[in-house]
């Protein structure tokens, strides 16, 4: 379970990272990173709360906040990948070095990684099932070889 929830948020930040291969901060980037610095915060305090009533509770608002959000950019977002496609592998290589300084990515990473953070969802089916559905609140993105960027998020995975 928590190899599939890690795996979830791992693929949510690559395909973000695919998405948003800019060199420079577009427009589009600044607003994702916003939504992005949000959600990392609001999981953050989440973890941070003890009941994990609360947790459950502050990771679904956290989620479906920041999902409504990413379905908003999704037109711009459509388009940003576009322009991405025609940049070189210089420009790409610059941009990835810089994603992976931004504050979220580093934030997500640290709460997928903490000890405590895993007991907890290994103690607790009800917490782990809400972060997995919280993947689930967010547009998917598809690979730079689809015509369509992002989906809309499945009704029901098959799992």
């Amino acid at each position: 379970m928590m190899k599939r929830i890690a795996t979830g948020l791992l693929s949510l930040v690559f395909s973000l990272l695919m998405v948003s291969a800019q060199a420079g901060i577009n427009p589009t980037e600044a607003k994702m990173d916003k939504i992005m610095n949000t959600y990392a915060s609001k999981m953050k305090l989440a973890f941070q709360e003890k009941d994990d009533q609360k947790t459950i509770t502050m990771l679904k608002n956290a989620s479906n906040e920041a999902g409504a959000e990413m379905r908003k950019l999704k037109p711009e977002l459509e388009k940003w990948a576009q322009e991405v496609k025609a940049l070189g592998e210089a420009e790409k290589e610059a941009f990835q070095k810089r994603f992976q300084a931004k504050p979220y990515f580093k934030s997500i990473f640290e709460l997928m990684f903490d000890p405590s953070v895993s007991k907890r969802l290994q103690a607790n089916p009800a917490l782990a099932k809400a972060l997995e559905e919280g993947n689930a609140a967010f547009p998917n993105f598809k690979s730079d070889r689809d015509s369509n960027i992002i989906e809309e998020p499945a009704e029901e995975d098959g799992e």
